[in-house]
């Protein structure tokens, strides 16, 4: 399948499926991690998130839900690979993921050479 359709078709189940982060980690200033993550009852099309852009899968037993499965990509790999390639198709989380590309890129730390 072409890669423009199925960047799409992955904006879409994370429209609808998944949700897009930025969190502060530790003590120093610009220590954050930002991702995506999508929780499923079925694993198959978590699958072709992980190879569409790589992250993880992993097993969730939930009290009050069905046992599903959750694909999670963070770091380096959402925000050069996959934010970037979603962007264009996604609706409803568009303007967030916009947001945290633009506050991961104002939390790089800025080197200045001497």
């Amino acid at each position: 399948m072409e890669t423009d359709l199925l960047d799409a078709w992955a904006a879409g189940f994370i429209d609808g499926e998944g949700y897009i982060y930025v969190v502060k980690r530790g003590e120093r200033p610009n220590s954050i991690d930002v991702g995506i993550q999508c929780y499923q009852i079925e694993r198959s099309p978590l699958e072709r998130l992980q190879e569409l852009y790589g992250g993880s899968i992993v097993a969730r037993k939930t009290p009050g839900r069905r046992d599903g499965w959750s694909w999670r990509i963070h770091g380096g790999t959402a925000l050069r690979v996959a934010l970037p390639r979603l962007i264009p198709y996604l609706t409803f989380k568009r303007q967030k993921a916009e947001l945290v590309l633009e506050y991961a890129e104002d939390m790089r730390p800025h080197r200045v050479k001497a």
